[in-house]
């Protein structure tokens, strides 16, 4: 998982322009379309549009296009990479069903940097297709080590497998995470959110590999970046993302 260039975190975006008016982004091997149409749709239509490009082409997954929020960017946006020029400061739609109505879809607001669901048949967001690289097959995703700690073999994170039982404030959970040691620190807004599984809510993650996560809202790294002092928060409940106060007290998974 790709992070904003400028975020000074691990894994930082890189963006190839190519000359058939698509975007490589190095990190993740994903081929974005460069520039997008002015179009919106509801969710059925907007994958219709992409696959009938053809060549691979689809609607990109909520974890695939949350990877191009740039968190850096501040509201009104659009909080993506100024690579991808004219992007509408609005919501795009995702292949991502909501667990809890599969009437309702997942979307990514690149005039905030937030992921929400939304009803499926809402004509009023945007498209931006996908093209992903060849996948490479693992036997099974995480890998549940010794010492409580869960690696993600999509992503190379490793997480804490046991949520502390403490509410931290935003201050108090990140230095909770460094003195860990070891590289150890609170996950970005865009980390944070590969963990979820959409397919399950209260809570929205795999409890085979992070047993008994509370159903409530952690801490990511990241500050609002109009300035406001709010930090972005991922709730587990069933995985939308928002801000709140850094004294609120949350929980806090660390990865590395």
């Amino acid at each position: 998982m790709p992070n904003p260039p400028t975020a000074g975190l691990p894994n930082p975006a890189v963006y190839v322009v190519n000359a058939d008016g698509t975007i490589t982004e190095k990190v993740s091997g994903l081929i974005w379309e460069a520039t997008v149409s002015s179009m919106t749709s509801a969710q059925p239509d907007a994958a219709l549009y992409c696959t009938s490009k053809g060549a691979g082409w689809r609607l990109p997954t909520r974890t695939e296009l949350v990877s191009l929020v740039d968190y850096t960017v501040a509201a009104p946006g659009p909080t993506i990479n100024a690579r991808f020029v004219g992007t509408p400061v609005g919501a795009f739609w995702t292949s991502t069903l909501y667990a809890g109505d599969l009437g309702d879809a997942w979307a990514v607001g690149f005039d905030y940097g937030y992921s929400d669901y939304t009803l499926g048949s809402n004509p009023a967001l945007y498209v931006r297709c996908v093209r992903a690289p060849a996948l490479t097959c693992v036997p099974s995703r995480y890998d549940v080590q010794a010492g409580g700690l869960v690696t993600d073999r999509t992503t190379g994170l490793t997480w804490e497998q046991a949520t502390d039982p403490t509410e931290y404030s935003w201050a108090d959970g990140t230095a909770r995470c460094a003195a860990k040691g070891a590289g150890w620190r609170v996950p970005s807004l865009s980390e944070l959110q590969t963990i979820l599984d959409d397919t399950r809510t209260y809570p929205a993650i795999d409890e085979s590999a992070f047993p008994n996560t509370p159903f409530d809202f952690f801490w990511t790294s990241i500050p609002e970046a109009s300035g406001t002092g709010s930090i972005w928060y991922v709730d587990f409940y069933y995985g939308a993302t928002d801000t709140d106060v850094p004294a609120r007290l949350f929980y806090v998974r660390c990865v590395r």
